[in-house]
């Protein structure tokens, strides 16, 4: 099960999820999230699911970048080390638009504890602006009957 919460503004700030445990037949809280926000654009999501001697330690942790239209331009993702209570950079995304301000193409690129950089995933994205003229104008075609 998951329990929210929200702040005044109607964003998700906390968001716990719990499963079910067959041993105490009641729910046990598996993971914690915490969001943080920067003019209602999400730029931190914490996650913690690492419960040693009932402290809760982070896992990953989650950093979003806006452009200035406010549009996502990248995301980076950390994953925490307990041993060396460090954050490696684990995963980064990078959004790029068009100019009409869609997304036209996003790389997101996998890291190794030695640093090293391997494209993981290249997704385009094209708008066929000749199949939605078609679309609209079947919208709003009107017939004489």
């Amino acid at each position: 099960k998951y329990e929210n919460v929200f702040n005044d503004d109607s964003l998700l700030i906390t968001s716990r999820y719990y499963l079910w445990d067959y041993d105490s037949i009641d729910f046990k809280l598996h993971e914690i999230m915490d969001f943080t926000y920067n003019e209602n654009n999400i730029i931190s999501q914490y996650q913690m699911n690492i419960n040693i001697d009932n402290v809760w330690y982070p896992n990953t942790k989650t950093n979003y970048t806006y452009d200035i239209n406010g549009k996502l331009s990248l995301e980076t993702t950390y994953f925490y080390d307990i041993d060396s209570s460090d954050w490696f950079l684990s995963r980064r995304t990078e959004y790029i638009y068009n100019t009409n301000d869609l997304l036209s193409l996003s790389n997101t690129y996998i890291y190794e504890y030695d640093g090293s950089e391997t494209l993981e995933s290249k997704t385009g994205n094209k708008l066929d602006v000749a199949f939605l003229d078609y679309l609209w104008g079947i919208e709003t075609m009107t017939l004489d009957l």
